[in-house]
């Protein structure tokens, strides 16, 4: 259990309750950033009844007297409820079918929720509580229709019909019942859904108290929290306006807007106007939230309920009942050191009726009126209409959005106050447009009354917020199912930074680097928030900008292979990496490290030579540092620096190799990087054997480089000239005596072959360096057996243990480098990716020779230096795009997360009523005549089993499997993969389990059931395929009693019960007969109504 710890509130004594993340969506908003925007908009979403609800001029009258009609055709409707994303979010889609839309639109909200957290379902507390407001689920009514059809029919429900079979056509499109009907309709599972699809192990319940559903919910949760029950929970409400049931209803007791508009508070109100929607908000302990760094809305200090007791109706508002929720809420709030004195805010009730209004108002100023010096009123009723069990949770989001975004949004079409209403005088005011809030303290609160009697009311406040980070380079991961997902994506999170002033480019990449992945990806590198913006518009308007990968990673792909190159001698300069320096803490630590290590070793820090100071008059001698730099006793341990702490970096994020190699003194990095050696004594060495090349006496060599084949190079040697490089198949490096490569050099221009002298210290890879002995130095060096491959480039395999490691640092120094040998053993290490670490490109030529044409060959960082760490986070960018995941939070710069729009998921339709084709005829119970066995002959001993299963159908028994699979699940077969397992992946549960053996024993002869021992491990497709492919191990896999079955026969059940003594069903549609030989079985089916066709083995028709 998390501790309250610090983390009060002002001048309290009890820690609040943080809310720390948000999911909406409501009609016309999808998502928090549009129902934001529409709400600053003072816009409301009336429309008429939408066709595919039902058809409202069948039930509309104007008339308010009219029986079984609603005076009034519009709501505020949510677009497409009947798609869902099952396959996305790995529910199976049979499941879907039946399930009511509310609680797909609740886990879709609770993710949106969780994400917008800055988590992923799987980092959430195991003691996560799931509290829902429900107060109807009228798919129940849709579900339902082909029972009450047949009532109906029957005259059970009235007068019998003259044609029974005209309501049976009517309802045939409707499915029939199924297992999963009765738990996609209860109340309780859209609580327990969310729980179970993000596996949540605390409370998950609903609740229904009518209005206040949703913040009795609420105040659940914020009890638990208090009480320690929880470290974190879901909470909120929805409702979805399926039939007219409602309409009729509450026009018959004259609460529903006659104008078809919401105005609450207006002289013109009427009443409200139903409408549908969800919310749910993520809530933990605030010394929780802060210890987690997360971003918080506002916090919630009081919160109570009550019920109003005696009334003149149970929907007729108490005043008294309503002033004392609402003081008992303040008076909790006072515990968290909060008053009315500074409440800037409250979201209403607000119906817009009249009596309604008018009773909480009063309220309002009887319990709070007189300690409160300034609050506006609202009431989310007046853009969103009335969402009944969601309406709580509508007001608790608002308001916590207004006083995280310190802005008070407008009372959607509000003009004038009711005469009565008392507005005047009172510390009330009512907001026509969106009014900054700028309070040191800003308190709002929210009422919600349901029918019934229960009175909830809660108290919101700011919670302490971060300074705003220095602005830095970033990465921001964007990924959609597909480009078009993608691109829509980007251009919606573009806007919704542009309308969010809190939003900073640090909290931007945060708010994304948690994101489940999805297929079309790309990885913006920003160096503002104006310039993500510019770049997510481009990339929404279909084009590709600068500092932008692309790329495709199908869902499954196995995780590539990276391996790590580190470059030689050549690749420093002066600055390298300076603006990574600066940027990431890791780089610069690890840097600092290096200096320490030498110390002793070298007369100046590495960090001197790679980053010089300025002279007193400002300036540099850039080539003065870089001749200092290219000595070789400063060189090696400058690159040896510099690639470990890029690795150091690599690691942060999560990236580590599968292989690594180093080109030159680069191999030094790779050992170090593998564990051969720490990087103290890694760098140390470098720093050495670099001290000791320097010291040589004599012609120290020279280099060059020339464009031919090995072949043709060697043709051209003279004695003291040696092949140092074998770069690619048309890149030599020579090496050796400076009169000798100048000869050869010569030689090479003579045939017109491009030859390039080498800006070098030494004629490094070459008999230079016979003499040099530094077996000392090596013996001193504690060297261990690689963790990871290193490829060695002075050899053509790679290290076995730590003593040929020590070998190959003694032959290091004359032995030429064979980086076309080291090609081919990070390929048969299975590498997907060439990752050159260090800026530049010298290995990048290299591979790019060796490997042409090879997609991933790249380098970590580019040629600009000063670039605040921008081509790193390219090079970074550049891998996350070809799969490889990153941890991107680990480097961004602590920063409030910024609230960005949820992932663009494919959605399918699913839904009760089937558009095309007949769901089943609808079959009113005439009489039938007794089933009959029709049986095929069949010679078998008398205490043989029998088995008979229809023909296979034609086709391999993978392709079966798939099938049912999908017919089982209803996923599409395209979605589905061998790896998937049936638990985990496609959500499977033993009624589903059932289903796919019913569509095996159709299809496979024989087929007898799925055993406990497979279905305990969670199996794949792909052992099922396994299983149903071998049928000597379908041999008990009906799991029953010990001795063994004397006839098995594959049977259909119609309607006809089963028999209750020898015989017993068996997964898969199949019969258990015990009995004396098969004669003895038959005789047992007879004797239960049973008619025998033929002898022989047996098949219910």
């Amino acid at each position: 259990m998390s501790s309250p710890g610090s983390g009060r509130a002002r001048g309290g004594d009890r820690d609040p309750i943080a809310i720390v993340g948000i999911g909406a969506r409501f009609a016309k908003a999808d998502d928090l950033q549009s129902f934001w925007q529409l709400t600053l908009e003072g816009k409301d979403t009336f429309t008429p009844v939408p066709a595919d609800r039902w058809d409202m001029a069948v039930f509309f009258d104007a008339n308010p007297r009219s029986r079984d009609k609603s005076y009034t055709p519009t709501g505020a409707y949510i677009d497409d409820v009947r798609s869902f994303p099952a396959v996305a979010l790995a529910v199976p889609p049979r499941r879907v079918e039946v399930m009511d839309p509310q609680q797909r639109l609740a886990l879709e909200c609770a993710l949106q929720a969780v994400e917008d957290s800055g988590r992923n379902p799987g980092d959430l507390p195991r003691r996560t509580g799931v509290y829902m407001g429900v107060t109807a689920v009228e798919y129940r009514t849709l579900s339902a229709a082909r029972i009450i059809a047949q009532l109906l029919a029957t005259g059970a429900l009235g007068k019998l019909p003259e044609d029974p079979s005209a309501i049976a056509e009517a309802v045939e499109r409707v499915l029939p019942s199924r297992p999963f009907t009765a738990p996609g309709v209860l109340a309780n599972m859209v609580a327990a859904t969310v729980a179970q699809e993000l596996s949540l192990h605390g409370p998950a319940f609903t609740t229904d108290a009518a209005c206040s559903s949703a913040l009795v919910a609420i105040h659940s949760a914020v009890n638990a929290l208090r009480a320690g029950d929880i470290d974190a929970a879901l909470c909120g409400g929805v409702y979805i306006n399926l039939t007219p049931e409602h309409h009729i209803a509450f026009s018959r007791i004259g609460a529903i807007s006659k104008s078809g508009i919401c105005r609450p508070f207006d002289a013109r109100g009427d009443g409200f106007v139903q409408g549908d929607g969800c919310g749910v908000v993520m809530v933990k302990r605030l010394a929780d939230a802060l210890r987690d760094g997360d971003r918080v809305y506002a916090l919630i200090h009081g919160i109570a309920s009550n019920n109003d007791g005696g009334s003149t109706g149970p929907m007729a508002p108490v005043l008294a009942g309503q002033v004392e929720c609402v003081r008992t809420a303040w008076a909790d709030a006072a515990k968290s050191g909060v008053t009315p004195e500074h409440l800037g805010y409250v979201e209403t009730h607000g119906t817009g009726t009249t009596v309604g209004d008018k009773v909480e108002f009063d309220g309002l100023n009887q319990s709070i009126g007189a300690g409160t010096k300034r609050a506006a009123l609202g009431s989310a009723k007046g853009n969103f209409g009335h969402t009944m069990s969601a309406a709580g949770v509508l007001g608790v989001i608002r308001a916590a959005m207004s006083v995280y975004h310190r802005q008070i949004p407008p009372m959607a079409g509000f003009e004038a106050p009711k005469d009565d209403l008392g507005l005047e005088g009172s510390p009330f005011w009512i907001p026509t447009a969106a009014t900054p809030w700028e309070d040191e303290q800003r308190l709002a609160c929210v009422s919600a009354f349901g029918f019934g009697g229960t009175n909830v009311h809660v108290v919101l406040g700011d919670a302490p917020q971060a300074a705003a980070p220095t602005e830095q380079a970033e990465l921001v991961l964007l990924s959609g199912a597909n480009d078009a997902a993608l691109r829509k994506l980007a251009a919606h999170t573009a806007e919704a930074i542009v309308n969010d002033s809190t939003a900073t480019l640090s909290g931007v990449a945060r708010a994304w680097a948690k994101r489940r992945r999805q297929p079309a990806r790309a990885a913006v590198t920003a160096r503002s928030k104006a310039d993500l913006v510019a770049k997510l518009r481009e990339i929404g308007q279909g084009g590709y900008p600068a500092g932008v990968s692309f790329g495709t990673v199908e869902d499954g792909a196995p995780a590539p292979k990276v391996a790590f190159m580190y470059p030689g001698q050549g690749a420093q300069r002066v600055d390298m990496l300076s603006g990574a320096r600066d940027r990431f803490p890791v780089v610069a630590a690890t840097l600092d490290a290096m200096d320490q290590a030498v110390a002793g070793v070298m007369s100046r820090p590495v960090t001197h030579l790679l980053y010089p100071e300025r002279r007193p008059d400002g300036l540099r001698d850039l080539e003065a540092a870089f001749d200092e730099l290219t000595e070789t006793k400063n060189c090696q341990p400058a690159l040896f620096s510099v690639g470990y702490a890029l690795t150091k970096l690599l690691e942060q994020v999560g990236v580590k190799p599968t292989v690594v190699a180093g080109h030159s003194v680069g191999e030094f990095t790779a050992a170090a990087v593998a564990g051969v050696t720490t990087p103290a004594e890694g760098v140390r060495w470098t720093a050495r054997r670099g001290a000791a090349m320097s010291a040589l006496g004599g012609d120290t060599g020279a280099m060059a480089a020339i464009v031919a084949d090995r072949a043709t190079v060697e043709a051209l040697l003279v004695p003291g000239a040696v092949i140092a490089n074998v770069n690619h198949p048309r890149q030599i490096v020579l090496s050796g005596a400076s009169d000798a490569i100048a000869e050869v050099v010569r030689r090479a221009e003579k045939r017109e072959l491009k030859a390039v002298p080498l800006r070098v210290s030494h004629g490094f890879h070459s008999q230079i360096f016979a003499e040099l002995d530094l077996s000392d130095e090596i013996a001193a060096i504690a060297m261990a057996n690689p963790t990871v491959t290193v490829a060695s480039c002075i050899q053509t395999h790679p290290y076995g243990d730590a003593a040929e490691a020590r070998q190959v640092f003694r032959d290091h120094a004359t032995s030429p480098v064979l980086w076309t040998d080291t090609v081919a053993q990070m390929e048969a290490a299975g590498t997907d990716i060439y990752l050159q670490v260090c800026a530049g490109g010298p290995l990048v030529s290299f591979m790019k020779g060796a490997l042409p044409g090879h997609p991933n060959v790249l380098t970590l960082a580019g040629k600009e230096d000063a670039d605040g760490g921008a081509s790193v986070l390219d090079g970074l960018g550049q891998l996350w795009v070809r799969g490889v995941e990153l941890d991107v939070a680990a480097i961004a710069a602590p920063a409030a997360l910024a609230s960005v729009p949820p992932l663009v998921l494919p959605r399918e339709v699913y839904w009760i009523v089937k558009d095309e084709g007949s769901a089943g005829k609808l079959d009113f119970g005439t009489p039938s005549a007794k089933p009959a066995i029709a049986a095929k002959v069949a010679t078998v001993s008398d205490d043989a089993p029998v088995e008979v299963a229809p023909a296979a159908g034609g086709g391999a028994v993978g392709e079966i499997v798939f099938g049912a699979v999908a017919r089982a699940s209803a996923y599409p077969r395209e979605a589905l993969r061998a790896e998937m397992r049936l638990g985990d992946d496609l959500g499977f549960d033993s009624m589903m389990v059932a289903d796919l053996a019913e569509e095996l024993g159709k299809a496979i002869p024989g087929f007898t059931g799925i055993p406990q021992e497979i279905l305990i491990n969670s199996p794949t497709i792909a052992d099922i395929i396994a299983f149903a492919e071998d049928p000597s191990r379908w041999a008990g896999a009906d799991a029953g009693d010990d001795d063994a079955p004397l006839g098995r026969f594959g049977l259909r059940w119609v309607e006809t019960p089963l028999p209750t003594q020898g015989l017993r069903k068996l997964p898969g549609g199949k019969l258990l007969a015990r009995g004396d030989g098969l004669d003895g079985i038959v005789k047992a089916l007879e004797a239960h109504g049973y008619e025998k066709v033929s002898g022989g083995a047996v098949d219910l028709v």
